[in-house]
């Protein structure tokens, strides 16, 4: 099933935004980071496929400037900065593979280690 658009799924949408806007932060990412952006993930209602979707045509789009800025973005986003910048940056997409652009996987390289925690949280789930 494909994803509604994001003005009509704020509320689930934000805290997965919030959690992979990590990925994109100048600072380094410690462990307890990746378990946390898994288990916002685990509990939000998206397949695996819908994170990857929201995680690289959406938040991607919005934030990987920061990855190249040489004063970059450290604290993170207040959520109406997050919504703001997702939301604008926000286009319909042909449903191309998100791993055909490499680079995505190389900055974000730890969203593999996170898929596999999503779904072994979400296996060991009752």
């Amino acid at each position: 099933m494909g994803l509604p658009h994001p003005r009509m799924d704020l509320e689930s949408r934000l805290p997965v935004w919030q959690a992979c806007s990590n990925f994109y932060l100048d600072s380094d990412m410690p462990p307890e980071t990746l378990i946390y952006i898994a288990k916002v993930c685990a509990v939000s209602p998206y397949s695996s496929r819908q994170l990857d979707s929201i995680m690289f045509c959406e938040v991607w789009p919005a934030l990987k400037w920061n990855l190249f800025s040489m004063a970059g973005e450290w604290a993170g986003w207040r959520d109406n900065e997050l919504m703001e910048l997702v939301l604008s940056n926000y286009r319909r997409r042909l449903n191309i593979c998100w791993w055909l652009t490499p680079i995505k996987l190389f900055y974000c390289f730890r969203w593999l280690a996170v898929k596999r925690r999503v779904a072994a949280q979400r296996a060991a789930a009752p």
